[in-house]
């Protein structure tokens, strides 16, 4: 058998499954990604691990795999660690030091500079680091991008509203289990120059906006920020990009009543309009629907697959860690997605401003809802 380079055997060669290891065990963990891992027939679980011993064991009960007591357990035999904490550069870190590749929820960083230096990391140890960017797997999506290139678009407007996602969370949880894993993790810090205005901007651009971002960065890949509010609540952010041929595009990313979810994309062209509307995350959830309103006879949107975002984009995953394994050409990943869409929110949380005197005072913003 041909090892790896991580010194693992070769599960290309030996066409075992791939050994994904698990950390965090949380809403995202038990709503989006173990579904998809355990039924998968290209991975297997390899091990589980939180902070928290029951959440890992009920984690094991339901999709199988054993408990790890530590790091080195965690990353004993694996080959891709899949990090589902609130935090998640120490662990991309300590994988990639150990020879294992990485599969990381977005963002990377709220440090655009921590981003590129991990993937630097990530480069220059021969390994994956794949994002969770699941929009680039969405039918919907696909179909904007299609029907609506960059050179045709004359404008559109895109939103992001959602409620207190812990109830969209718990039903997905073992009873009494806690929705979130990062209630004591130290709060990732954006870079102080941004200061209290535009780091709590970039906060909710990647935090409450990232799928949203993921969107624009897509359809309007060369788009340039042009400017950024931030609410006097603090609660929401308005931005503005502009494409190449001048087209505008408006977002509104922010918090809304308990219970209400607004995830919707319009861009509109010469002779067309197009809205996407995206489910919430958890379930694992379907694709995005579309719909066209056209000034004149266009010809029938292509129909979509009938698979999810979460599946295709853990296939897309095996299939680039089958490549590496062979020594082939590797497809595209989501790494050069999430830099996009990270230097896409921070491009706009540089020119944020507030119409609010308490944002002169230096004085750091809290935050007044989970992280999705």
């Amino acid at each position: 058998m041909k090892p790896a380079p991580d010194g693992h055997q070769d599960a290309a060669v030996t066409r075992r499954p791939w050994r994904v290891a698990v950390v965090g065990c949380g809403g995202a963990a038990y709503g989006i990604h173990l579904p998809v891992l355990s039924a998968h027939p290209a991975v297997e679980i390899a091990a589980v691990y939180d902070r928290e011993i029951g959440r890992a064991e009920q984690a094991v009960s339901r999709f199988g795999s054993r408990v790890a007591a530590n790091t080195a357990q965690l990353l004993e035999g694996a080959d891709l660690l899949a990090v589902l904490t609130g935090v998640h550069e120490p662990w991309i870190e300590a994988a990639l030091a150990a020879g294992v590749h990485v599969f990381t929820e977005k963002p990377v960083s709220l440090d655009l500079d921590r981003t590129r230096r991990l993937c630097r990391q990530a480069d220059a140890a021969a390994l994956l680091l794949e994002v969770g960017a699941i929009r680039a797997f969405d039918s919907a999506v696909a179909e904007l991008r299609r029907e609506l290139p960059e050179h045709e678009l004359r404008g559109g407007w895109m939103v992001k509203a959602d409620g207190h996602d812990a109830a969209a969370r718990q039903p997905f949880l073992p009873p009494g289990a806690a929705p979130y894993t990062f209630g004591t993790d130290r709060e990732p810090q954006p870079p102080a120059v941004l200061g209290p205005v535009g780091g709590r901007a970039l906060k909710i651009l990647l935090w409450q906006g990232y799928h949203l971002l993921t969107t624009m960065a897509l359809t309007v890949p060369n788009a340039r920020p042009v400017s950024c509010t931030l609410s006097q609540d603090r609660a929401t952010v308005h931005g503005i990009v502009r494409a190449p041929n001048g087209a505008t595009i408006a977002c509104t990313i922010g918090s809304a009543p308990p219970g209400v979810h607004l995830d919707q994309v319009t861009l509109t062209g010469s002779d067309t309009t197009l809205t996407a509307q995206f489910p919430p995350p958890y379930g694992p959830a379907g694709a995005g629907t579309l719909a066209a309103h056209s000034a004149q006879q266009r010809p029938p949107l292509p129909p979509r697959g009938d698979d999810l975002p979460a599946q295709r984009m853990w296939s897309a995953i095996a299939d680039r860690l089958t490549a590496h394994g062979r020594r082939r050409a590797v497809p595209a990943g989501t790494r050069h997605i999430a830099e996009g869409v990270e230097q896409l929110a921070y491009g706009l949380a540089r020119l944020t401003t507030v119409n609010d005197p308490a944002s002169s005072t230096g004085e750091s913003v809290p935050l007044t809802s989970e992280q999705p």
